[in-house]
């Protein structure tokens, strides 16, 4: 059984009002199941979503909506059965729900979760979303997806035309082997570290390459290195006399992590910043620098044609990262999450006595505590396009209840926890004192009295 809540014609109307998106669709109850079924494929094969069926568009009306309901839940059994059984390989984490309105309709809301696997129809066709569509997709595509979920690594790919002699001859595998204090001889420890592809282990992976040659990126067929760029503009619609200098990091990837961070220091201590008309002093907790721009390194997708980018501004520097969150990695979560495209090459590593990474998400949430201990605004964290970009900013942190109402500007409601996520506080007493306060300054309403208080949630304040 799945649950069944009723919604009042305030609660309606709010889901009535949002617009189809990436994220978000609604679909009549009258759609062929078999259709359905490539809406939801394309929700888990992209970054999830919430598929609302039982409210179809109106379209002589300006792309309104309106309830059309099931009369009751066992009618959408059939449907619910297609979607849950027959998506190959089955979607996990599904949440089903039936909303049922105040005129006894019964609206199917499914949140589909983004999945860490490549997911088909019944017919063994793959779709995706595009903005609020969802698009099939074939062959190269499919394998693209792969790559970026991180269901296929590219990390194991087999590079051709390298000499496994180039590799195991390498000063970076000697001083490594040295570091573990390994005896191994070179060659075993490739194939025992899954470095050598295919039957005869006869070809070096990617993450060979990576690891331990002079110049990866002279043997790889994509580019594998860190572009550094000094804008001196606060704005992003730079002009071309803004661009001060552009260096390129290139190497194996512990040498280029260092090399890098290092060099963006060098360019920040050497730096006249200007913000709002005035020459200010500028300083990054080195954690936050070196855990972002490490993680970029070690979770980015290799099989996409480009480099990292940092771009150092007067008030910020962003480091651009190719490839999208991978697995079940999402904005939300990814402080939580662990999760690496690349696991061989973080492993590996990971096995130095004092490594460049933690976990994906531990290494990031010292990043974020390192910018609030020296009141600096947390890192900000986006996909765009084919990226994951990561925004540092020299902005002074505002008070937590400015946080919240900040939040509030951009979203419907906040609760305790999400709170608690955006200003980076852990006591939860703590936040619920600020929750409280703003409340008395009449800033803020419970949405609704009658929940249970774990599941209390604000909202702006009426008029």
């Amino acid at each position: 059984m799945f649950e069944e809540i009723s919604v009042s014609q305030a609660e309606l109307n709010v889901i009535l009002s949002k617009k189809e998106s990436y994220i978000l669709d609604f679909k009549s109850k009258r759609i062929d199941a078999g259709k359905l079924q490539n809406h939801f494929v394309a929700f888990a094969n992209s970054d999830g979503g919430d598929l609302y069926i039982g409210i179809e568009e109106l379209k002589s009306q300006g792309n309104l909506f309106r309830v059309d309901g099931f009369s009751n839940a066992e009618e959408a059994n059939q449907m619910l059965y297609q979607l849950l059984q027959d998506t190959e390989p089955a979607v996990e984490g599904v949440v089903a729900e039936f909303l049922i309105t105040l005129n006894q309709e019964y609206i199917l809301h499914i949140v589909v979760p983004k999945s860490d696997k490549v997911h088909y129809n019944s017919k063994g066709e793959c779709f995706v979303r595009l903005n609020a569509q969802s698009v099939k997709i074939k062959g190269e595509k499919i394998v693209k997806l792969a790559y970026a979920k991180g269901f296929y690594r590219y990390e194991d790919t087999g590079v051709e035309g390298v000499d496994i002699e180039d590799i195991t001859s390498s000063k970076f595998l000697q001083d490594y082997l040295s570091n573990v204090n390994s005896l191994q001889d070179p060659i075993k420890f490739l194939k025992r570290n899954r470095l050598l592809k295919d039957e005869k282990k006869s070809k070096i992976t990617v993450a060979a390459a990576l690891l331990f040659d002079e110049q990866p990126q002279e043997i790889l067929s994509t580019k594998c290195g860190i572009k550094i760029i000094r804008m001196q503009t606060t704005s992003k619609d730079y002009k071309r006399q803004q661009l001060s200098g552009i260096d390129v990091v290139n190497g194996p990837i512990e040498i280029m992590a260092k090399d890098s961070e290092e060099r963006i220091f060098e360019i920040i201590k050497n730096s006249t910043f200007m913000i709002n008309g005035g020459e200010v002093e500028v300083a990054y907790p080195v954690e936050t620098v070196h855990e972002i721009l490490v993680n970029a390194i070690l979770h980015r997708d290799y099989s996409i044609a480009d480099d990292i980018h940092v771009t150092i501004y007067d008030d910020r520097i962003e480091i651009k990262s190719p490839g999208r969150l991978p697995g079940n990695v999402t904005i939300d979560n990814i402080l939580d999450a662990h999760f690496s495209r690349n696991p061989n090459i973080v492993r590996i590593i990971n096995k130095l006595p004092n490594p460049i990474n933690h976990d994906l998400g531990e290494g990031l949430n010292t990043a974020f505590k390192a910018m609030q201990s020296i009141g600096l605004v947390r890192p900000i964290i986006e996909e765009i396009d084919n990226n994951v970009l990561v925004t540092i900013s020299h902005e002074k942190l505002k008070s937590y209840e400015d946080q919240i109402m900040a939040y509030l500007e951009n979203n419907e409601w906040v609760s305790n926890k999400v709170a608690r996520n955006i200003t980076g506080e852990g006591s939860e007493n703590k936040i619920k004192r600020i929750l409280q306060n703003l409340r008395k300054a009449n800033r803020i309403e419970v949405e609704d009295p009658n929940v249970a208080r774990a599941k209390l949630r604000y909202i702006k304040k009426r008029d």
